[in-house]
């Protein structure tokens, strides 16, 4: 299982806060958030993360949409702080 969490205003786009996803075999991040993500959705992340407004970590160290996922893996995805 990889454990994906979403923290902030984030979990409030996705909806939920922690999801569970078996992976068979390799598969990036991209393809696995797809799987249980709507598209919608995904495309606000992947705008946030485009922007510098959000950052994914796997395991603790920063990633990106093309890491390549294992059993076992947690990724965050969180928002980062901005202001004026």
């Amino acid at each position: 299982m990889v454990v994906v969490k979403v923290f902030g205003y984030i979990a409030d786009i996705m909806g939920w806060d922690e999801k569970s996803v078996d992976v068979k075999g390799e598969a990036e991040l991209r393809e696995l958030l797809e799987s249980i993500v709507e598209q919608e959705k995904l495309v606000k992340i992947i705008e946030l993360i485009g922007k510098g407004q959000a950052k994914i970590l796997v395991n603790g160290v920063e990633a990106s949409l093309s890491t390549i996922m294992q059993q076992g893996d947690e990724v965050a995805i969180i928002p980062l702080p901005s202001g004026g």
